[in-house]
């Protein structure tokens, strides 16, 4: 399906699932570059007249001032990039209630990078991807949850890649933080579903799609209902059919999510695909 939509949104690729391995050149350089101050000074600017999109073009540029004149394969650029914009984040101070929206742009901007590196990484090198949190000059506890949250989006885009007929892609930074969309579904080029995910810490992978029951629990049904407003919110700017989808990613606690490629698509990817593709036939 050809329109709008392709020139703003790439489709994920894949590389026959072969996972890359960043280089300890690459970990080294980032180590460099978590304990150096590299200061973007935004913390002045109006939070109401500045939009969003021109916060994540600040801090892309700030990215290419550093890491300019030099190649990089994709998931190790990603991670440099990653340990930058955490530094913006610790530039911006421990008072939550100021600079709102930079943080937010910075942490979707953070969550899409870790999103493709776990996607991309060989599994091997996650645990010392996460143990990164405890270089000098990274806050532990935001580098270690922001990995948590990107890898529930990447076992979705892992199980759900899997299954034939689908094409995934990644929502923009405004669609990330103005209607609540973790990642764009499309199958056999003619249904779509705007899925938020959610880790489940104890609970099992489930999901909720439009003519479902709403769940019961009260937690789960606030955030049901959020992304049914933000997809709501989102047909309007765009000419294509999208159904709202609430995806929990169930892990046991302690253990993290499971981003291995699995051979067998999970039989809960292959029912959310197949619910894609057939019609609503209520309204919750």
């Amino acid at each position: 399906m050809l329109d709008g939509f392709t020139s703003t949104h790439p489709p994920l690729v894949f590389q026959n699932h072969l996972r890359h391995q960043i280089t300890d050149q690459t970990f080294g350089l980032a180590c460099d570059i978590a304990s150096n101050v590299h200061n973007v000074q935004t913390q002045e600017w109006s939070e109401t007249n500045t939009p969003m999109r021109v916060f994540a073009m600040v801090y892309a540029l700030a990215i290419e001032r550093v890491l300019a004149g030099t190649h990089w394969k994709r998931s190790d650029r990603k991670l440099l990039e990653i340990v930058l914009l955490h530094k913006y984040q610790m530039e911006l101070g421990p008072d939550k209630s100021i600079c709102h929206t930079q943080r937010v742009v910075l942490g979707v901007m953070i969550q899409h990078r870790w999103t493709h590196i776990l996607v991309d990484v060989s599994p091997s090198q996650y645990n010392r991807l996460y143990n990164m949190g405890h270089l000098k000059g990274i806050d532990v506890h935001i580098w270690q949850r922001a990995i948590v949250g990107a890898s529930s989006v990447a076992h979705a885009i892992l199980a759900l890649e899997n299954v034939s007929g689908t094409t995934l892609f990644m929502p923009t930074i405004v669609e990330d933080i103005k209607y609540g969309i973790d990642l764009l579904l499309e199958v056999h080029e003619q249904e779509g579903a705007c899925i938020s995910i959610k880790t489940d810490t104890g609970g099992d992978t489930r999901f909720w799609i439009e003519g479902d029951d709403p769940p019961t629990q009260e937690d789960i049904l606030a955030q049901w209902i959020a992304i049914q407003n933000g997809v709501q919110k989102f047909r309007c700017t765009s000419n294509r059919s999208w159904k709202s989808v609430l995806l929990l990613v169930g892990k046991k606690n302690g253990d993290c999510v499971n981003t291995r490629h699995e051979v067998i698509p999970h039989h809960w990817a292959i029912t959310l695909v197949e619910s894609v593709y057939e019609p609503i036939q209520s309204t919750v």
